[in-house]
């Protein structure tokens, strides 16, 4: 299913393979500056969020959404190894000319605007009107899959939580965020025989 996204070279689908590959919510995702990207190290930094003001304006945020005002720390705050996939979708943004004012990868430059979570909220759920993915659909189960995968594949949960901004001993990640699929289940099952 994931291939009729690569197929289509819209914006939106760049966005929604980098929110599946890294586990970020749609707002750090969207957030990515040029500067977030180091090709030597071959890392990204996720250090801010697009979200909107109390007035429900969309903002850049200066934090991610895991910020704790009382100890002015941003848990949500990380560095993380980027794969194969991530780079090669980066690099075709960062060596483009970035113009506006934030300097953010994804930029709508068309109507000199944000890319907002709800246009691609309502661009994914076309995709799977058209494409029949899923019963529903949101970017969200889209960090969802990428924690439940890390899991089938045997990656410790200190580890996911880190990649995906999550504070360290907190449950969240593995009661909310993973959902065991029927075919992992099945493998597992047969592993006991």
């Amino acid at each position: 299913k994931v291939k009729i996204l690569i197929d289509n070279p819209c914006v939106y689908n760049d966005i929604l393979l980098l929110q599946l590959y890294l586990g970020a919510r749609i707002g750090e995702v969207l957030a990515i500056t040029k500067d977030c990207v180091n090709l030597k190290e071959n890392t990204l930094t996720i250090d801010k969020t697009i979200t909107r003001n109390y007035d429900d304006k969309v903002i850049l945020g200066e934090h991610t959404k895991t910020y704790v005002r009382k100890t002015a720390t941003d848990k949500g705050k990380r560095t993380i190894p980027i794969s194969i996939k991530v780079r090669k979708i980066l690099e075709k943004y960062i060596n483009n000319k970035i113009t506006n004012f934030y300097g953010l990868i994804f930029w709508d430059y068309k109507d000199n605007k944000f890319i907002t979570d709800g246009e691609i909220n309502c661009y994914l759920k076309r995709l799977n009107a058209k494409h029949s993915i899923t019963d529903g659909i949101h970017t969200h189960v889209l960090r969802h899959t990428y924690v439940t995968r890390c899991q089938e594949k045997g990656i410790p949960l200190i580890v996911i939580q880190a990649l995906v901004g999550h504070v360290e001993g907190s449950s969240l990640t593995n009661d909310t965020y993973t959902h065991v699929s029927l075919e992992f289940m099945r493998n597992e099952v047969n592993k006991t025989i």
